[in-house]
């Protein structure tokens, strides 16, 4: 995403995260739960704004 664009809503599947992680998630083009929690540690991590509190929450989903 370049610097101005809106990010798309925040899917309904990420309602229980906080709205930092789930704007990342959307940011990395994240759109479904089960597409999160298919990706890797690694993968994630490599997220803007994303850093091992918001793997830890997604992790416990």
């Amino acid at each position: 995403m370049g610097e101005g664009q809106e990010l798309p809503p925040i899917p309904a599947d990420f309602e229980q995260f906080t709205p930092r992680t789930a704007r990342a998630l959307v940011r990395g083009g994240y759109r479904r739960l089960g597409e999160v929690q298919s990706a890797s540690d690694a993968e994630l991590l490599a997220l803007r704004n994303f850093g091992y509190l918001s793997l830890a929450e997604v992790r416990a989903v």
